[in-house]
């Protein structure tokens, strides 16, 4: 090797920096989407230390055929009077969060007492026993002030241990919810939360919103930086053309509820797998 190729290989610039620029770039716009999803996780996630969730399911309505009151040995009736329907929900209540639910040492009574109410003012009643996971958690229910109050007597429910049964709405009808409360002594910081489906359902609709803005604003960020760039933002359309219209507005919306839910189905399995491992 000549002198003049050494002093060339001396002056040749590195290519590391270049090569390892895109990793770096890589690397740090993951560690940002992380660490934005650990935030959105930590300030939306429904679920507290000391959390019940009430989850009722959809309503199952029974009635018997029409004329079949006339027949004395086939008929519904309800605290002595003839009814025309009743409808089956099961509800379950569950400890979704990480801390034991029960009364306070100082309190006189043993047991937390939980109020399921029909929204519409329903008589309810439970229908067949009480389904208790695992087996041994203490829990009965007796009728509330009114007929349309159940009372929840629970001695302990540990985290992830539920109580479940089917409430009988009498009269029937579709349009109705279960509400949940409190009475007598209060636990400090619970939260009770009701929903429909599953707890997996409560967190995935608890992060839907804040994923759904936070998608929109980025696209839009993406979609100006390609206009700067004169790229096509949008497929084959060109930006010029849909930039000012309502298409384009529909395609960021379409966009942001798709990946807005795709992330929320996630982070919902991952919180509610982290919460009941």
């Amino acid at each position: 090797m000549t002198d003049v190729d050494v002093a060339n290989a001396e002056t040749k610039p590195s290519r590391f920096p270049e090569v390892l620029n895109p990793w770096l770039t890589a690397v740090l716009s993951g560690s940002a989407v992380l660490g934005l999803l650990w935030v959105i996780v930590q300030f939306w996630n429904p679920l507290r230390p000391v959390d019940v969730t009430v989850v009722s399911q959809d309503a199952l309505e029974f009635s018997l055929p029409a004329g079949a009151s006339v027949i004395q040995k086939l008929a519904l009736t309800y605290d002595g009077r003839p009814i025309g329907k009743v409808s089956l929900i099961p509800v379950t209540v569950v400890n979704s969060g990480n801390q034991p639910i029960q009364a306070q040492k100082d309190s006189s009574s043993k047991e937390w007492i939980l109020a399921l109410r029909s929204t519409n003012k329903i008589p309810i009643e439970r229908v067949g026993e009480l389904t208790r996971e695992p087996r041994y958690v203490q829990a009965e229910t007796e009728p509330g002030p009114t007929a349309d109050v159940l009372h929840l007597r629970v001695t302990l429910l540990n985290p992830g241990e539920s109580v479940s049964m089917q409430l009988g709405l009498i009269g029937g009808g579709n349009k109705f919810s279960i509400l949940a409360e409190e009475i007598g002594p209060r636990i400090p910081n619970l939260r009770l939360a009701t929903t429909t489906g599953s707890v997996r359902n409560r967190i995935q609709n608890a992060f839907l919103p804040p994923l759904w803005v936070v998608s929109v604003i980025a696209l839009l960020v993406l979609a100006s930086i390609d206009v700067r760039r004169g790229r096509i933002p949008i497929g084959p359309l060109s930006w010029h053309f849909v930039r000012e219209g309502t298409a384009a507005m529909c395609l960021f919306t379409f966009a942001s509820i798709l990946f807005a839910g795709a992330v929320s189905w996630l982070i919902s399995w991952i919180v509610y797998w982290v919460a009941f491992r």
